[in-house]
């Protein structure tokens, strides 16, 4: 058997219970033995007197004692069962209920603490992006990138035919609008405008050159094939 942890009050009712079913055995085995001695002496009782003479009527029926014994239980004891087995079972049953509480708490917990910190990284996300939104890129639309971009326009129509940078270079040296400014900012400026021009507006395009770099012509000076035609081509271009 396995060995109980009781207190001492638990363990005096214990002893009671069986006590108390060792005297019920007790008396059933005094009783079941007397009905046996009677049944092996012949000694059967009945109601009333009875004679072995005849007599008119109806004969009287004669009564017999009929012993059942009791169905014997095989498992658990008669009565309510004692204070300490009735505290061992709700102890038990109370750390059974516990540990199937705890872990879906703890998968519980452990879902909600990733969705706070999902929660928390779409949040900062979303600050981000509304904090520092992504600048579309515009062209330049001052007045000085504006009277650059048209000086280039000017100059490539007056003269005609494609230009290289060194020579729209000399050209703005000696416009009004690089007044005050050295090469270095002209420069500047110029490659600004041009960018422009070729890759955002479209209104000038790159074409072939014999030397390094481009030459640099109106949209409308090139075929379907991007080609320069051949009146728009420089003196030292082949003409194709």
């Amino acid at each position: 058997m396995k060995k109980l942890n009781l207190s001492p009050e638990d363990a005096q009712d214990l002893v009671q219970g069986y006590k108390s079913d060792l005297r019920k055995l007790e008396f059933e085995v005094e009783r079941i033995k007397s009905a046996i001695e009677i049944l092996e002496k012949g000694k059967v009782s009945e109601r009333g007197e009875t004679t072995t003479s005849k007599k008119r009527g109806r004969p009287r029926k004669q009564l017999a004692i009929v012993i059942t014994p009791e169905k014997k239980t095989t498992k658990g004891k008669r009565g309510r069962p004692s204070k300490a087995k009735q505290t061992a079972k709700a102890s038990a049953k109370k750390a059974q209920g516990k540990a199937k509480a705890a872990k879906p708490k703890k998968v519980k917990t452990a879902r909600k603490a990733a969705a706070k910190k999902t929660a928390k990284a779409k949040v900062v996300k979303e600050k981000k992006k509304a904090v520092a939104p992504k600048k579309e890129r515009k062209p330049r639309t001052s007045t000085i990138a504006a009277a650059w971009d048209n000086f280039i326009l000017e100059t490539l129509k007056s003269n005609g035919k494609a230009m290289i940078k060194s020579e729209l270079l000399e050209a703005a040296k000696k416009a009004p609008l690089a007044a005050e400014m050295n090469e270095k900012q002209i420069s500047q400026r110029l490659a600004q405008s041009v960018h422009k021009l070729s890759n955002v507006t479209k209104e000038v395009v790159k074409t072939y050159h014999l030397g390094r770099g481009h030459a640099f012509a109106l949209k409308d000076w090139v075929d379907k094939n991007g080609d320069l035609l051949p009146q728009y081509q420089r003196e030292e271009s082949p003409i194709v």
